[in-house]
């Protein structure tokens, strides 16, 4: 596109300036001045010479008049067309920019890492959790650490966004893709066997492009939820998300 409007603008200008150009030459040579001599002037041969001159320097002058009007008109179209040729030329580059963010975005999509739920086995005799999460994407996640907190009973009025230390369970330099990371947690003091506890947290970590991602995680046990181990377990709908937490600092 921005080829065929330079061409354009070219041709334009080529044009113009023939037109120009080429009015000026007939203004002089078909000026008023000119064509205004009756046979009543005078006929003596200074006098003739003396009115030749004037003519031709007031044809003159009307020439250059005509010519620096049109060459103000050309110059007005002139600038018109160049102010939207480069409205044309910043449009084609904020379009093309905005299209390689695009893709960029698609591309980080596409190849980053994926730290997401895998499962989460009970052993009601130690009461013990493994709570495992796993790499699905296609790249390496690096600096990646995993905080949890348990609590006895059903989900706390609120969810604290920002654990302590005490409460990081796993820190791992590098999760491949396919390979999981997850520790074995002790719960809460239980009373009885049919006695509930929630287990939330998170687990932050660093894809190939230097992007910070937290995943979220929070779970309900209640053995009375059902017969199958399978359904003792029920997620949060409120805080088992993706987070994006920026450009990594030390990248």
């Amino acid at each position: 596109m921005l080829t065929r409007l330079t061409l354009i603008w070219i041709v334009f200008a080529l044009v113009m300036g023939f037109w120009v150009g080429g009015s000026f030459v007939s203004a002089y040579l078909a000026s008023p001045a000119s064509q205004q001599r009756t046979p009543s002037q005078p006929q003596t041969l200074e006098q003739r010479h003396e009115l030749s001159l004037e003519d031709r320097h007031q044809a003159t002058e009307e020439a250059i008049a005509y010519y620096n009007l049109l060459l103000t008109i050309f110059t007005a179209i002139l600038a018109v067309a160049t102010i939207l040729l480069f409205a044309a030329t910043l449009g084609l580059y904020s379009g093309g920019k905005k299209q390689l963010e695009l893709s960029r975005d698609a591309e980080r999509r596409e190849l980053r890492a994926y730290i997401g739920h895998w499962q989460m086995p009970f052993d009601g005799i130690t009461n013990r959790v493994k709570y495992f999460d796993m790499n699905y994407g296609r790249t390496p996640a690096r600096d990646v650490s995993m905080y949890v907190r348990v609590v006895s009973g059903g989900p706390p009025s609120t969810l604290d966004d920002e654990l302590t230390e005490s409460e990081r369970q796993q820190v791992v330099q590098i999760v491949h893709p396919g390979q999981n990371v997850g520790r074995i947690i002790e719960t809460a003091t239980l009373t009885g066997p049919n006695d509930q506890f929630f287990l939330y947290g998170y687990v932050n970590y660093t894809d190939i492009f230097d992007y910070r991602w937290r995943h979220r995680f929070a779970f309900s046990y209640n053995p009375a939820a059902g017969s199958n181990a399978t359904e003792w377990f029920v997620a949060y709908h409120q805080y088992n998300n993706e987070l994006p937490l920026g450009r990594d600092p030390k990248a």
